[in-house]
């Protein structure tokens, strides 16, 4: 039996618990696993993919992708996890369906001009499946939640900044996560 990557590209096998490392040599293209024996997508893949999505509906910026890579590496050490273990978020930026919700309910309702742009439908707005396994989908989510917050993307270069704004804005002040961590995460698996 095989399980889907959630990518939808590549099938692993299903491993017993523990040897994911036998996995290595059985995954390539956007899928290798190369920190501490867990799969996650490669870097430079997701960069360009991120690229590829945003740029054509005019939603791409060095530092918007900056802060995709980096809430990828803080949320699902880049994929690495696409289901929250005890959790409800999805995707390789574990999002929540209510969040997915929210950015539909209160800012694509009103910013039909963005939906007709990214060619998605209002459809769209109760398909939480595709949070897990349409990573098109799933960057542009991202990058709309970042981009309805009232203020605007940090400074390119500045990785504490860009710590900053992902904690504010996404992980906000009441989640676990850190800024330092944010920056560990990044500097391990981004740079």
């Amino acid at each position: 039996m095989r399980r889907e990557t959630g990518v939808g590209l590549l099938p692993l096998p299903d491993l017993p618990k523990g040897s994911r490392e036998s996995a290595r040599g059985q995954t390539s293209g956007v899928l290798r696993g190369n920190y501490g024996g867990d799969c996650m997508i490669d870097k430079g893949q997701l960069r360009k993919i991120i690229k590829d999505v945003l740029e054509p509906v005019g939603l791409y910026s060095q530092v918007g992708s900056d802060l995709l890579m980096g809430t990828s590496a803080q949320e699902s050490h880049l994929g690495t996890y696409w289901e929250q273990v005890g959790g409800p978020a999805l995707g390789i930026f574990q999002m929540e369906p209510a969040t997915h919700d929210d950015i539909w309910l209160n800012y694509l309702r009103y910013h039909s001009d963005i939906v007709l742009k990214i060619g998605l439908t209002f459809e769209d707005v109760q398909d939480h499946k595709k949070l897990k396994y349409d990573l098109s989908y799933q960057i542009l989510m991202c990058r709309i939640h970042y981009l309805r917050q009232p203020a605007a993307l940090p400074q390119p270069g500045f990785l504490p900044s860009l710590a900053a704004y992902y904690k504010e804005y996404y992980n906000t002040p009441l989640g676990k996560g850190t800024e330092q961590e944010f920056i560990d995460n990044y500097n391990r698996m981004v740079v």
